[in-house]
């Protein structure tokens, strides 16, 4: 048998199908005040001083917030989504050779696959490869060798895309 070599190559574009619909930063510091007064109203309630509450219990966030926002806030817009996410590229190549006779029959490949992740900090690559040997040793006796071997990175990522999602407006 002649040896028969094949190859593939493909790529592909990857990005973020749907951002989720989060508060901008002006809403975000509107809720968080109403959040801040709230608190303070409970805490100042005469239910809450007669229960031994009072000012003094006022959590230090809620007093920021409500006497000087804007060492709280900051003036930052960021849209922490568009920091974590990208559009990626994907690339994936592969090789293989085959071939032999009656007897001996071979069949040998490599691939690499490098699939960046969409959340920064989640990439995935692999390398592997394949070795196949089938030889006919006697009519009643055959020796057939497989061997794959392969290496995966993979970045599981360290949050970035749930702490996006909660994270409070800062100034940068």
């Amino acid at each position: 048998m002649v040896p028969v070599i094949t190859a593939s190559y493909y790529s592909t574009v990857t990005s973020l199908y749907k951002t989720p619909d989060l508060l901008d930063a002006s809403q975000y510091k509107t809720l968080l005040t109403e959040a801040a007064q709230n608190d303070y109203n409970f805490y100042t309630s005469p239910a809450a001083i007669a229960a031994g509450y009072g000012t003094a219990n006022v959590p230090v966030n809620t007093n920021t917030i409500l006497n000087n926002p804007s060492s709280f806030f900051g003036t930052a817009n960021t849209n922490w989504i568009k920091e974590v996410t990208r559009r990626t590229l994907s690339n994936n190549a592969e090789l293989s050779v085959q071939g032999g006779g009656n007897i001996s029959k071979y069949f040998t490949s490599i691939s690499y696959n490098n699939t960046p992740g969409v959340v920064i900090g989640t990439d995935y690559r692999r390398v592997s490869g394949k070795i196949n040997l089938d030889n006919q040793i006697g009519p009643k006796f055959r020796f057939i060798t497989n061997i794959i071997m392969g290496y995966t990175n993979q970045d599981i990522g360290d949050g970035a895309y749930s702490q996006a999602l909660t994270s409070r407006w800062v100034r940068i």
